[in-house]
């Protein structure tokens, strides 16, 4: 387990590492919000004076959004004064509509910034980023070991998209959260589909419950989806074995504790007080909101996903997205299609929930700040979708090895092809970034590693069992259509 945990983590470090030194500053969404905010909270600034932080004019670049017009090279910012020389150590405000968010993110990746507030603590930054997320994924990849599902390993490989790696490797909470979604997911359905090394999973569950909760203000409405879907989809008594184990009181302790602290972190900066903004408001009507979001906003949720970068002029081609998007239909179709009620159910409330709460958001903000949801907001509780189907048992494991190498092979082009499109298109007249070889030597390594650990990854699925609702003897049937009562 030890190996498979170092080259997944070692693999994913250096994927996300490829991101951090391919990506101009500013060049992944809000960076220009966060940096700031990372460094406000290392310097003591935890409670920002209104949304501006104080910091070295050599923090940051000029022109931060000059390249999302007409799709120019990085090189249109203007170069920050050096730090150390006294135009750079000059003090000045830097604004931030991130400085209500929750610290705790900020603190565990600014210090590079507090050292060497300029390009260099930047990229620092974002490969510290990396590393705590690669931790969280390569938890994720050695549970799916323990369990000896191979479709797991697969499944945990195949949402890690391109965009997660993106944002993984850049100063933005968002990328954590997803790694830490997809650790509670797996440790959770550990638990309620399987037994044994249940210490370890609550654990692992503790852990990523804890992150996602606080971590984004979204948190709470996020872990709540996880949990609802793993109670629907839990085995009959399940639930109550668990309860009955100090250790799972411990773990859910935890949880509460930290979702305490989020509690009097969100009642004391006014996180949720967002201001409005009439020069972004969109005022129409709301069957034309409802007609927007469905005809505009949903494809943009769904490239975003697997690959739609910048500030959304950079979209893969559609062969890149249709490619991954047709991964997990191959896996989330025929576990549809083979399972039982329970599986259906848990799939399709996620599923629900996770664009409910995208269209919730429009609804909300759209008439007050504009349009607001993106896709990557919803990826702590969508990739469930994925993640649920790799815990139905009718699949043998002939189909689970052949699914897993294409996993690899696929996901490991298409990870290549997004890094080299992204750094690639940035590079014309770029002198301040690294050498573009760094970041696809980077990424190359990470997608080998990886493809390394899924390819000769020898484990064998769960032998399906009669009293087992999600097997093929029990097709189309729930455990309540023999016992009479729902799963505890």
């Amino acid at each position: 387990m030890r190996r498979v945990w170092l080259l997944a983590f070692i693999g994913y470090l250096l994927l996300g590492a490829g991101w951090a030194l391919g990506v101009p500053v500013n060049g992944t969404y809000d960076e220009v919000q966060h940096i700031p905010r990372a460094y406000g909270v290392v310097t003591g600034q935890v409670y920002a004076e209104g949304y501006y932080f104080t910091g070295p004019a050599s923090l940051l670049p000029g022109d931060l959004t000059c390249f999302a017009k007409d799709k120019l090279a990085a090189g249109c910012q203007t170069p920050a004064p050096a730090a150390g020389t006294p135009e750079g150590d000059r003090t000045v405000r830097w604004p931030s509509a991130a400085a209500r968010y929750s610290p705790l993110y900020y603190g565990l990746v600014g210090a590079p910034l507090a050292i060497s507030p300029d390009l260099g603590g930047i990229i620092g930054a974002r490969v510290l980023s990396a590393l705590l997320s690669a931790l969280l994924l390569a938890a994720a990849v050695a549970i799916a070991w323990g369990l000896r599902n191979k479709l797991l390993v697969g499944a945990v490989l195949l949402v890690s998209t391109p965009m997660a790696m993106n944002l993984n490797g850049s100063v933005n909470p968002n990328g954590m959260e997803i790694s830490a979604a997809i650790l509670a997911w797996v440790a959770l359905l550990a638990l309620v589909r399987t037994e044994g090394n249940e210490r370890r999973h609550l654990v692992a569950f503790a852990v990523g419950g804890a992150l996602l909760l606080t971590l984004r203000h979204m948190g709470p409405v996020l872990l709540a989806i996880v949990v609802l879907a793993a109670l629907v989809f839990a085995r009959r008594g399940r639930i109550r074995a668990l309860l009955r184990r100090a250790d799972t009181r411990w773990a859910l302790g935890a949880i509460v504790a930290a979702g305490l602290l989020g509690l009097v972190w969100i009642l004391t900066s006014a996180v949720n007080d967002i201001p409005e903004i009439p020069d972004r408001a969109v005022h129409i009507s709301f069957a034309k909101t409802v007609e927007e979001i469905i005809r505009i906003r949903t494809p943009f949720y769904l490239n975003q996903v697997v690959g739609q970068f910048s500030y959304g002029e950079l979209t893969m081609p559609g062969w890149v997205i249709i490619g991954w998007y047709a991964l997990v239909a191959g896996l989330a179709v025929p576990a549809w299609l083979m399972s039982g009620r329970r599986f259906r159910f848990a799939l399709v409330g996620t599923a629900l929930a996770s664009y409910g709460s995208l269209v919730a958001l429009e609804l909300w903000f759209v008439p007050r700040v504009g349009w607001y949801s993106h896709g990557r907001y919803a990826m702590p509780a969508g990739v469930g979708i994925v993640l649920l189907a790799a815990f139905v048992t009718v699949f043998g494991d002939d189909f689970a090895r052949k699914f897993v190498r294409l996993v690899v092979v696929v996901t490991g082009v298409l990870h290549v092809y997004a890094l080299a499109e992204v750094t690639l298109r940035y590079r014309d007249q770029v002198t301040s970034m690294p050498s573009a070889a760094y970041a696809l030597s980077a990424g190359l390594a990470g997608v080998a590693l990886l493809g390394v650990m899924g390819w000769f990854f020898g484990s064998t699925q769960p032998t399906p069992t009669h009293d087992d609702p999600d097997t093929p003897n029990n097709v189309g049937r729930s455990s309540e259509d023999g016992a009479g009562a729902v799963a505890h």
